[in-house]
């Protein structure tokens, strides 16, 4: 009996030395290297890099990362680079793929190889976003904020950019009609445009977010959001706005003019 368990324990601690050495995929995810399953990494875009890297220890010896030669018009490898611990190289992804795709890396060494088969969907559809709050009746020259959630699904960075077509005017210093954002890979962020509303009254208005970053004609890349805000009336909105002065004429005759402007406020 206790040679049995003797057995058993050394078993335990060889499984469990096994798993603690194992290879370890440390980008662009950071998971244990199992022989018999593929990694599934998520979505990348096409035309984009990424960067994959595989940690060493114990006996594992690999020092060159390649890829199948059949895949190579897919894909381009980059020269592998070492360190005392780890490997790493840049994968970029033809503009010209999509879907659902297997890559094969290759780890060698002088008397060793080993496959991982590598699961990616490749696809231009990995940032969404969705407007959170905006306040519809506003108050002129009030501070307002459109409250914006993007999400980038993809294992790699995003850049958006997200503009309007209100008038620059409605921006002061310390808003940006055009904004610039990062998208953290698999994460969700919370954007706030601001603007401040320089005329009274219904205005229709369009919301625009870039997944790109760039200027583009591609439509597919551009999220629109068609909005609408009334700016009420009130004392300051009335003699602040464009479309009302002071009147030219007699001082005298200027708390009438006043006054009746308090008037037609009200009644409206």
């Amino acid at each position: 009996m206790k040679i049995n368990k003797i057995i058993l324990i050394i078993g335990i601690i060889i499984i469990f030395s096994t798993n603690l050495f194992a290879l370890k995929m440390l980008e662009p995810e950071y998971t244990d290297i199992n022989d018999f399953k593929e990694i599934d990494l998520g979505y990348f875009s096409p035309d984009e890099s990424f960067l994959i890297s595989f940690l060493i220890e114990n006996n594992e010896n690999y020092d060159d990362i390649k890829i199948m030669d059949y895949q190579k018009n897919d894909f381009i490898i980059e020269k592998t680079n070492n360190t005392k611990e780890s490997i790493f190289t840049t994968i970029k992804i033809n503009k010209k793929i999509e879907g659902e795709y297997i890559l094969n890396v290759i780890l060698f060494s002088k008397n060793m190889q080993k496959n991982i088969p590598l699961k990616i969907n490749i696809t231009n559809n990995v940032v969404h976003t969705q407007i959170n709050k905006i306040q519809n009746k506003i108050k002129y020259n009030q501070i307002q904020e459109i409250e914006i959630t993007a999400y980038n699904k993809s294992n790699t960075t995003k850049k958006i950019s997200i503009t309007s077509n209100l008038p620059d005017t409605w921006f002061n210093k310390n808003q940006n009609k055009l904004k610039y954002m990062t998208l953290q890979p698999n994460s969700q962020t919370k954007i706030i445009y601001e603007y401040s509303p320089k005329e009274i009254g219904l205005r229709k208005f369009e919301l625009k977010i870039n997944k790109i970053f760039e200027e583009t004609k591609d439509e597919n890349k551009i999220i629109t959001y068609n909005l609408e805000i009334d700016v009420l009336k009130n004392l300051f909105g009335i003699y602040g706005s464009r479309d009302h002065s002071l009147p030219l004429f007699n001082s005298n005759i200027i708390p009438v003019y006043y006054f009746n402007k308090i008037i037609k406020i009200f009644k409206n």
